[in-house]
């Protein structure tokens, strides 16, 4: 499986860590609206300059995947939980999932539309 990754800082990089220690996951890109932390994370991992975006947009059109972590912080989680069911991939979102009931609600309803799989997870417990 292959999987775009938005928000690589903070809860962002302990799923970057799993992943890329699977034989079944390839990261095939990495997103983040910081270009330093972006810099980072993907020098750490080796992941190429042309797969490191700082548009979630410009990484959905450009990058072939099959799923999407989404681990940005929570008020930005349902745009670009939208944006990765109109495009057909699987999400796996960070709690919390949204910030109001109206974009949970909204953000359900997409990804069953969609017909793919989206899962709410926590990288830590507290």
């Amino acid at each position: 499986m292959k999987s775009i990754h938005i928000g690589v800082g903070g809860a962002g990089a302990g799923w970057i860590e799993q992943v890329s220690s699977s034989p079944n996951w390839e990261i095939a890109a990495l997103v983040d609206t910081n270009a330093a932390v972006l810099e980072v994370s993907g020098d750490q991992q080796g992941i190429p300059q042309n797969k490191r975006f700082v548009s979630a947009e410009k990484a959905f059109q450009e990058i072939e995947a099959d799923g999407v972590f989404i681990t940005c912080p929570s008020p930005y989680h349902r745009d670009y939980f939208l944006m990765a069911c109109e495009v057909g991939l699987h999400i796996a979102v960070e709690k919390i999932m949204a910030t109001k009931l109206e974009d949970g609600a909204e953000m359900l309803k997409a990804i069953n539309k969609s017909g793919d799989i989206g899962i709410v997870c926590q990288n830590y417990r507290y």
